[in-house]
């Protein structure tokens, strides 16, 4: 845990961190249930449901960003599986932990892949160009990205298409969208707001345009993002993601807009910030 608004290593910033231990090492072979739970000012770790650590932090939580699971710095930290992960709005109690810490279902190594997740989503909004066609679903994501032609899907995985992000750090994700009037629109959930996006299709690539917004103290608007499926080369000045048979390009047409190419595992994405959103 690192102390909000503050950044470690930088001159004048009051930096402060707190941790509570696991395990120093992961048995090879062997499902654990690990559980941390925050009740200000207590932080307390869990293993198989028993307490194992603690630790004392006296300062709001929050995210900045994506949440990454399974990795600290590079592109692995661990190098296994992980299941069942579950994120609370609130503090469990040891009774709760030790319920979902219940082995039943894990009591050997054993598990089956099945394949990538499923979506329930319906096609909301069809693209094409001569080289790809691009469809976007009711859930608020890219749900795919073809080639022409191949038939070859270019997205790793249907994500979200766009997220406002607040200046109280709070992050609002699309999860469902309705189209009006060649607009793609997101309506956030308990009166948080509603943005917009128009994406068009040209002879050889796709448009997409920041339309409208309106979500209170909204500070920056991620408008357009996608995990493209071709990755063996990647280059952050061009904005591609390639290999030796397609690629994907993400470029921006003008001075407001910003892209982002984050590797090993490439994510794309186009943000304006909140005073440039058309």
């Amino acid at each position: 845990m690192g102390r909000p608004g503050q950044r470690h290593g930088v001159a004048g910033e009051a930096w402060t961190e707190a941790s509570a231990p696991f395990l120093s090492e992961l048995p090879l072979k062997q499902w654990v249930h690990l559980a941390a739970v925050f009740k200000r000012p207590q932080i307390t770790t869990y293993v198989n449901g028993k307490q194992v650590g603690s630790a004392r932090w006296d300062y709001p939580v929050g995210q900045n960003g994506d949440l990454q699971v399974g990795r600290w710095s590079g592109s692995t930290s661990h190098a296994g599986l992980i299941d069942e992960l579950r994120i609370y709005r609130r503090a469990l109690d040891a009774e709760e932990v030790l319920a979902l810490a219940n082995p039943a279902g894990r009591q050997t190594a054993d598990y089956k892949d099945l394949g990538p997740a499923k979506t329930e989503a319906k096609e909301l909004a069809r693209y094409e160009t001569r080289w790809a066609t691009l469809v976007a679903g009711d859930d608020g994501s890219l749900l795919s990205l073809k080639e022409q032609g191949t038939g070859r899907e270019l997205l790793v995985t249907p994500q979200p298409v766009l997220a406002v992000e607040q200046k109280q750090g709070r992050r609002l994700q699309a999860r469902q969208m309705r189209l009006d009037s060649g607009l793609l629109i997101a309506d956030f959930p308990r009166g948080a707001g509603s943005a917009a996006i128009r994406i068009e299709a040209q002879d050889q690539y796709f448009t997409v345009t920041a339309a409208d917004l309106k979500v209170p103290d909204a500070e920056r608007f991620t408008f357009f993002q996608l995990s493209p499926a071709p990755k063996e080369y990647v280059g952050n000045m061009a904005g591609l993601a390639s290999d030796d048979a397609s690629g994907v390009c993400l470029r921006s047409l003008a001075l407001e807009v910003d892209t982002s190419f984050h590797s090993p595992a490439p994510q794309f994405r186009a943000t304006t910030t909140v005073e440039h959103d058309r």
